[in-house]
């Protein structure tokens, strides 16, 4: 009979010849890969036992289970030992499984085999009990997983667009209770003491679910489809997975912490610093402790190989209150570009929102507070609020009081409301003036360019306000400072890095589709009018301008003729005379007047 899922439905597998390139050729290539072999391979489910030859090369016993007799006549006819076992039966699985092991005669399980299994079981929590038993009892051999991709991309852009087609086989096979993403694989599998140890995923970039050909979320070549893929791919690197081919060891059974959304800290704040601005960054960390809002932490990355300098910054965090200290996490970062920090605070994030503060520039005591407003006002976007800038320079007297010098007051000089086009010609939002939800920089595994040399966070910011759109606060909450006199980034890199690296990620972004906001197509169409009046007006001028030339011509071409006409010719001796006569009139004028 068919194998028997957990609903008590039947599956009956079809008989498939084996190729490298199918899911079963790279389990095979990843049990070669692990080095397994003068063994035995329990395959639980067999069916046909496409595995069975490819396995018997590397060197190991083939053992089939399943309760399928046609599947198991035609593995016995091919000279494989195979048994009756009905992986549904959860009761008495676990002895009968053992009962196969123990006739082996010692002979160690290297691997435990479940291709194209679990999918069939709901819950398969019951059925991965059962299999942690088993494993334990016999010697705890690896454990090797093929299961269908329910997220590829083709089920993802059909499902989202009100489609979802099962099929007699593949991803979404009409026999199939139970569907696995990556993460849902992985902590099903965790909760039942199995860690992965290895992978091998088989991949199509166009799954058997690309169907119709003409459908926009599918159709290669379509903008819709395109625009998906490319979101998709920001995720994880399991959009084109078509199967999860994975191998899993035992461990400890335990499942993943979770942590309680209610007790997270609203923000967290990453600071970067290389611990040279003792002073500002004394500043800085007392503005944080001032805030009228203390629902948040401090993630400060201190970006230099001195651990004195890093001494100096945990004893700076200590003289400030300890309830603000406390919320105070010093870090040290050695080695990468000016990027790296930034990073590493984002694996730290704890909290449901993330903002950036430099050690050199200030914020407002209402900073946080005006951030966590726009969140309940406007939750999952990016919250944006306005930012002053201000010029300052050290202080040339090493026994000045002050650290550095004022040189201008607060100008504001970036827009009060976010315009994503404007944002793409030039950055309008400073660091310090933007908090992302850490659920979009989770999901779409959202870090810093550490290979820019400048405007990383420029890059940043674009790419977490296309996908979670923006809302403005319209509050200055904080003051951006300006080095002069070689002090700043804008004065140690060169202009043309600056350029080169605009020009770079713009190109980045044109590769691309483009997730713009609402009330984009007026401003692109405002923008191109506003171009093609300034175009005619060009064009208006130059045609002036021609038509002057053209006159001016037209005046030389009748000079030219004068000039070589006979009369002209002819009257040159007179002419010649009245020049001169009237250069020695002008002389005798000139000589009556001395």
């Amino acid at each position: 009979m068919p194998s028997t899922g957990s609903d008590g439905r039947h599956w009956e597998r079809p008989k498939l010849n084996f190729s490298w390139e199918s899911p079963y050729g790279h389990v095979v290539s990843l049990v070669s890969q692990l080095g397994l072999k003068e063994g035995v391979v329990l395959d639980l489910g067999c069916g046909y036992g496409a595995v069975a030859e490819p396995l018997a090369e590397l060197g190991l016993e083939y053992l089939g289970l399943d309760s399928d007799k046609k599947a198991l006549d035609d593995l016995r006819h091919r000279g494989f030992q195979c048994f009756d076992v009905d992986l549904s039966s959860f009761d008495d699985l676990r002895e009968r499984v053992l009962q196969v092991v123990q006739r082996e005669d010692g002979k160690p399980i290297r691997a435990l085999l479940l291709l194209d299994v679990i999918e069939h079981f709901s819950p398969a929590s019951t059925f991965l009990g059962s299999l942690k038993e088993i494993a334990e009892l016999a010697g705890n051999p690896l454990l090797l997983v093929s299961v269908p991709n329910v997220a590829h991309v083709d089920v993802g852009a059909k499902l989202a667009l009100g489609r979802f087609d099962y099929t007699p086989t593949g991803l979404l096979d009409e026999t199939h209770v139970s569907f696995f993403t990556e993460s849902r694989l992985r902590h099903e599998l965790a909760a039942y003491g199995w860690l992965e140890v290895a992978r091998n995923d088989f991949r199509l970039n166009r799954s058997d679910q690309s169907f119709p050909g003409l459908h926009p979320g599918v159709a290669p070549g379509a903008s819709l489809s395109n625009f998906i893929r490319h979101w998709r791919n920001q995720v994880d690197g399991t959009a084109t997975v078509n199967q999860f081919v994975r191998a899993f060891a035992t461990t400890e059974v335990g499942t993943p912490e979770m942590v309680d959304p209610s007790a997270r800290a609203f923000m967290s704040v990453i600071m970067r610093t290389e611990g040279t601005r003792e002073d500002n960054l004394r500043e800085a960390l007392t503005c944080l402790a001032a805030q009228t809002c203390d629902d948040f932490t401090v993630k400060l990355l201190v970006h230099t190989a001195n651990d004195e300098l890093v001494d100096a910054v945990r004893a700076m965090v200590a003289e400030f209150d300890d309830r603000f200290a406390a919320r105070c996490l010093v870090m040290q970062i050695v080695g990468g570009q000016r990027a790296c920090p930034l990073n590493r605070g984002l694996e730290l994030v704890d909290s449901s929102y993330v903002a950036f503060l430099d050690d050199d520039d200030l914020v407002t005591v209402n900073w946080v507070e005006t951030f966590r407003e726009g969140a309940r006002t406007a939750m999952g976007k990016v919250i944006r609020s306005v930012t002053v800038d201000q010029q300052v320079h050290r202080n040339p007297d090493p026994n000045g009081l002050a650290p550095y010098v004022v040189h201008t007051g607060m100008h504001p000089q970036h827009s009060e409301t976010f315009d994503m086009v404007q944002h793409f010609y030039a950055n309008q939002t400073p660091i310090c003036s933007f908090a992302v939800p850490a659920e979009v920089i989770d999901c779409f595994g959202l870090r810093f360019d550490e290979g820019l040399p400048v405007t990383e966070d420029w890059e940043f910011l674009l790419r977490a306000c296309q996908v979670a759109g923006v809302h403005d606060t319209r509050e200055v909450t904080s003051i951006y400072r300006r080095w002069v006199a070689g002090e700043g980034s804008s004065h140690k890199v060169d202009q043309k890095v600056w350029d080169g690296t605009r020009t770079g990620i713009l190109y980045r972004f044109d590769q691309a589709p483009l997730l713009l906001p609402a009330g984009s197509a007026t401003r692109i169409s405002n923008l191109y009018e506003s171009t093609l009046r300034l175009e005619q007006a060009r064009l208006d001028a130059w045609d002036v301008a021609r038509e002057r030339m053209e006159v001016i011509e037209e005046l030389r071409e009748e000079i030219r003729g004068i000039q070589s006409s006979l009369s002209w010719k002819v009257t040159f001796p007179v002419r010649w005379f009245l020049h001169y006569a009237r250069r020695i009139s002008r002389f005798a004028q000139g000589q009556r007047d001395v």
